[in-house]
């Protein structure tokens, strides 16, 4: 395998809000899918590297659409341990597809690049013939295109197509999937590549186009300098698809001068890559006294690997307790880093080669005056410490969650990079109080204390649902009315990574049935008790708006009836109760 190229690495995963060590299997059948908890939320850019506003993301029922600064952010669900897909879509750009591998009980994070969709050139269908764009070039056949319905087709085909470049580091951003993949034997892989192309095909007016079942396209890719000299004489193809998320094998390519030569049945997205095996690499970072550091960034990089300034490597950030784990190359030396909020590399370390998992246990990392040591507790209007609750903490933009000790108090160490202020505020689930909102001075400041917090303020907004006799309160929820769709869910503050989310046709009070219900709740106390629920079009779920306010006024309502369980638990109860500030 050559060693300059981009690969699957870490999990991505930032500010987990649970001590849930466990996984839930939530179906059944001979290969049960093993579900997690998570949050997604991250950041959509354009080409040039701004954040894009109005770029709809979708995670299964749920979508949400990217604010002025490009972004987004679910409030939770359960999503396949093996990966999740989400599909991002925004007018006159590519639509893309990018999986995430989850890390439970926390947010996972994303960050993706769109491509402009512009025409590339035209084709007669009945005639076929090339379009050539940067680094890649596209054949289509005589006679060999169809429209929907497989009808046949001979008119002119726009053909819009792109070319990622495998040394390039945005392709890791704008490509499909992330280098997971699944061989022709069914086998998983993770992939090396040398290069991708995208090719899409419309009719004048829009219609989508394809190529006619037994007819073949060819894809011609350029294979840069850099990696010439040891790309394989024939690599394997691989084709993306959207709906696993998984680069699927079928065909393959021969290396022609300096290009790869290869022929393909229809069009999506398709990659000349080696596949490889892999392991799992785990670990912890901690400061030098042992605290845990939190959403900061570790990197792997191939010992041998980079192009020029570009680095073979993934990353991923640490959670709440500063751990992070994922799939690394089997087989290879790796260069392990830890870098600061700020980009710079603060630890060095290197491994392998790896033919098992590794868990490398705690590296100590200092971030000397990039970071900052918060304490302190949290008590309740008595003067008892809070035992159920957390503090959230916002440091450029960026929000922490951080459990309390069953005493009430919390240690740990934030990234700060270069921020003059820090945010703080308490909640107190057990008497349904919050704090005042606190800002700090921490310029210059490693350290911060916050010494005796007290809870008293009455909570503005408040989410309380009891699920399969669990009840979980959330605080600082989220909700709209986007056209005549209303949506409420948990935000980015669920306790322990439980969450509510539902959306029904409502814009006014009234009795509703709704359209999407996902819940789950944690019982810490009793062995760990988890329970997950959900339903599409909800016959069995009522919803009762009792006030609609205006954007920044309060929807408040209650609900009840029974979701869809697991094999095991088919039928979940669920009621509770909401006010929710409407954002929008």
């Amino acid at each position: 395998m050559k060693k300059t190229l981009f690969f699957l690495f870490l999990i991505i995963g930032l500010i987990s809000s649970s001590c849930r060590k466990n996984d839930d299997i939530i179906t059944g059948g001979p290969v049960p899918v093993i579900y997690v908890q998570t949050q997604i939320a991250g950041v959509i850019h354009g080409e040039n590297g701004i954040g894009l506003e109005g770029v709809v993301v979708r995670w299964g029922q749920q979508s949400v659409t990217s604010d002025e600064n490009g972004y987004f952010a679910f409030a939770g669900a359960a999503a396949d341990r093996e990966g999740t897909v989400l599909q991002i879509t925004a007018n006159g750009y590519f639509n893309l597809s990018k999986t995430v591998q989850p890390i439970a009980n926390g947010q996972t994070w994303l960050e993706a690049q769109l491509t402009p969709k512009t025409l590339s050139g035209t084709v007669q269908a009945s005639v076929g013939g090339s379009v050539s764009v940067t680094g890649a070039t596209v054949t289509l056949p005589a006679g060999g295109i169809v429209g929907a319905g497989n009808v046949a087709y001979s008119g002119m085909v726009n053909v819009y197509a792109t070319w990622l470049d495998p040394t390039d580091g945005a392709t890791l951003a704008r490509m499909p999937g992330n280098l997971s993949a699944i061989r022709e034997n069914g086998d998983a892989a993770a992939l090396a590549t040398y290069g991708m192309i995208g090719v899409e095909l419309e009719s004048p007016a829009g219609e989508p186009l394809q190529i006619a079942p037994g007819a073949q396209a060819q894809i011609i890719m350029s294979i840069p300098a850099s990696i010439l000299a040891n790309a394989p004489v024939s690599i394997p193809l691989w084709h993306f698809d959207v709906t696993k998320g998984k680069w699927i094998e079928d065909g393959f390519a021969e290396k022609v001068g300096s290009t790869y030569v290869g022929s393909v049945s229809h069009f999506s997205f398709w990659n000349c890559d080696v596949p490889f095996d892999n392991v799992n690499l785990s670990g912890k970072v901690v400061d030098g006294s042992g605290a845990p550091v939190i959403g900061i960034w570790v990197r792997a990089s191939l010992a041998n690997g980079g192009s020029g300034n570009i680095p073979a490597s993934g990353s991923a950030w640490t959670n709440n307790i500063g751990a992070f784990s994922g799939k690394v190359p089997a087989n290879e030396v790796l260069i392990i880093e830890i870098l600061d909020q700020c980009g710079a590399v603060i630890y060095t370390q290197e491994i392998g080669p790896l033919s098992v998992d590794l868990n490398m246990g705690n590296l100590v990392a200092n971030l000397s005056d990039k970071s900052i040591n918060l304490t302190g507790t949290l008590v309740d209007c008595n003067g008892d410490p809070v035992s159920t609750g957390y503090f959230k903490i916002n440091v450029e933009g960026s929000t922490v969650i951080l459990n309390l000790a069953t005493d009430g108090t919390v240690n740990a160490v934030i990234p700060t990079c270069d921020a003059d202020e820090l945010i703080a505020i308490g909640y107190d689930f057990g008497n349904l109080k919050s704090s005042p909102i606190f800002t700090y001075s921490i310029a210059g400041v490693n350290s911060l204390d916050l010494g005796q917090v007290e809870a008293c303020d009455e909570l503005t907004e408040l989410i309380e649902y009891t699920l399969d006799g669990i009840t979980t309160f959330i605080v600082d929820p989220a909700g709209g009315i986007q056209g005549n769709l209303m949506t409420i869910n948990s935000g980015l503050n669920s306790p322990d990574s439980t969450y509510l989310y539902f959306s029904l046709n409502a814009t006014s009070p009234g009795t509703y049935v709704p359209t999407v219900v996902e819940a789950s709740s944690f019982d810490p106390a009793n062995g760990g008790t988890f329970s997950f629920g959900y339903c599409q079009g909800c016959a069995d779920m009522e919803v009762t708006i009792t006030s609609v306010g205006l954007v920044g006024e309060l929807i408040i309502g209650t609900f009840t009836g029974t979701l869809d369980g697991n094999p095991s638990n088919p039928d979940v109860p669920l009621s509770g109760s909401f006010k929710v500030i409407r954002d929008f």
